[in-house]
């Protein structure tokens, strides 16, 4: 009888590398289902043609949705370890695709003044791109996704890039 008055409600987010979609599912006993359809329809909007399909492509993978998720695990572990004796402070992210660096320490040893120079400067010397995060309202921070990443990739850029902040700090040319 319970059942009845349940809806279970999820997105189709990062696990089915889904990111931006703003699909959401609803599951339930189908009355229950189609009341709260229309009631939220309004205030929510609808979704595009082309964002359904792709939704519908994504449920058919749910193993795949898992094995993703371990995957970023393990570029997201990979990351830490390459990257935790230098001088850029963080916290391993516990459910994100994504790393916040403090670049405070990094930046007093540079000529770089601000995080957003040093990823402007990142990516002109390295290719390595990362986002400022004053979008963020992190003003020493920045930003770097890891979603993309093979794990080749996150060795050999990771490795590029604790050798560019070396080199900053002791004014050696790259």
């Amino acid at each position: 009888q319970l059942a009845e008055h349940i809806v279970h409600c999820m997105t189709i987010g990062k696990g089915w590398r889904g990111n931006g979609y703003r699909i959401g599912i609803m599951v339930g006993e189908a009355g229950l289902v189609q009341n709260v359809s229309a009631k939220s329809g309004s205030i929510i909007g609808s979704v595009s043609t082309p964002m359904q399909y792709a939704a519908l492509e994504a449920l058919k993978c749910l193993n795949d949705a898992f094995c993703n998720t371990e995957l970023l695990r393990q570029k997201r572990d990979r990351i830490a370890l390459i990257l935790k004796d230098t001088t850029l402070e963080f916290e391993v992210p516990k459910g994100t695709f994504y790393y916040f660096f403090c670049v405070t320490q990094v930046l007093q040893g540079s000529n770089l003044e601000t995080a957003d120079g040093f990823c402007k400067a990142c990516m002109a010397e390295t290719g390595i791109a990362m986002i400022p995060g004053s979008f963020y309202g992190f003003q020493d921070g920045v930003r770097l996704s890891f979603a993309g990443l093979t794990m080749e990739d996150v060795d050999k850029s990771m490795v590029k890039l604790k050798i560019w902040m070396d080199a900053l700090s002791t004014d050696l040319p790259l």
